[in-house]
């Protein structure tokens, strides 16, 4: 099998090798552009699952490994600022959000006990949302 390949191989006219050449290189581009769109993906979906569930550890580790990923194995310094911004921001986040929950649920307390009014409350309530 092997020899009527190579037979037919050098039977074959110079054009038509380059062309066949040609073919399989676009072939060999278009299929590893296509593995590393979707290894690419994988790794932006891992590190914003990890933001989004707040585990910091996790987050640094995915997103050195997205970064790098991005920049053919180099992190640069730029790089791990904006992953360290990512993590900032998703815990400042999450914290604003507990306090704004914890001052809905004191204000409701306070109405319930009768401290302050309905129209009270429903203006620091605003104000709160506003933020």
């Amino acid at each position: 099998m092997l020899v009527v390949f190579i037979k037919l191989f050098f039977a074959m006219e110079y054009q038509t090798i380059l062309i066949l050449g040609i073919i399989t290189l676009v072939i060999f581009f278009v299929l590893r552009e296509q593995y590393r769109s979707r290894k690419r993906a994988q790794l932006r979906n891992a590190y914003r699952n990890a933001l989004k569930n707040g585990n910091k550890t996790k987050a640094l580790a995915i997103g050195r490994r997205y970064y790098s990923y991005l920049r053919n194995g180099k992190l640069s310094i730029y790089d791990e600022q904006a992953i360290n911004n990512d993590i900032n921001t998703i815990t400042e986040g999450s914290k604003n959000n507990f306090t704004h929950i914890d001052q809905l649920e004191k204000l409701s307390n306070l109405k319930e006990k009768g401290v302050i009014t309905e129209e009270e409350f429903l203006l620091e309530k605003a104000k709160l949302i506003n933020r």
